[in-house]
């Protein structure tokens, strides 16, 4: 059994012109257990409503997300610097959090731990550096194991490095992010999923369906 329509009325576009059908539908009484409401709408709306789609490869993504140190403090929220855009796959998130957003649609929430690895890394995986020793402050015992402060030259921001190695007059050092080998929780909600190339369309109230009059043929 498929949907039944309840109420349908044309949508008229710019100047009283006919533009689309919507169809106000309700489940089957007897889906099948395996496919919930929102995958069946889901076939019928996805091409009309980039919203039902499935995070993946491409996907341009918009999500609500709170990240801590597991068991202490919130390093980064949308409650603070509002909800984050990106596009899925290009890896300009965190590795272990774009993982655990794999396959989630419009409306669902996630939560659990990342571990260091997958978050900000471990240290022997932070990238290295060679700096003459006559950079290092006058008098500094530079040794190895030895972890010196500094600032960023662009953003100012300050920055820890760990002398790893010495070579004459050269050492080698790693630079330290402050939440290298910490596990981290995350929490998310994903707002919207859609082809980047595709203009944002929010998706329509559930059990409404929209159909393009100008593709719908007679069976």
């Amino acid at each position: 059994m498929g949907l039944a329509a309840r109420r349908c009325h044309h949508r008229r576009g710019a100047g009283g012109k006919r533009g689309s059908l919507i169809l106000r539908a309700e489940p089957s009484r007897d889906p099948p257990p395996s496919e919930s409401r929102a995958d069946r709408l889901g076939k019928l709306t996805g091409q009309h409503y980039p919203g039902w789609m499935k995070i993946g490869t491409g996907c341009a993504v918009e999500i609500e997300y709170e990240l801590k140190v597991k068991g202490g403090d919130v390093v980064e929220s949308s409650a603070r610097s509002g909800p984050l855009r990106y596009v899925h796959g290009e890896g300009k998130m965190l590795p272990g959090l774009e993982k655990r957003l794999e396959g989630l649609s419009p409306g669902d929430e996630n939560k659990g731990d990342i571990p260091a690895a997958e978050a900000f890394g471990t240290e022997d995986t932070l990238p290295i550096k060679e700096m003459p020793k006559n950079a290092f402050p006058a008098g500094a015992k530079v040794k190895i194991g030895a972890v010196f402060g500094a600032k960023d030259p662009a953003t100012g921001a300050p920055v820890e490095f760990k002398v790893i190695s010495i070579d004459g007059e050269r050492a080698n050092v790693r630079f330290l992010h402050p939440l290298v080998g910490r596990d981290i929780e995350f929490k998310v909600k994903v707002l919207s999923v859609r082809d980047p190339k595709s203009p944002a369309k929010p998706p329509p109230p559930p059990g409404v369906v929209e159909l393009d009059l100008d593709e719908v043929q007679e069976g």
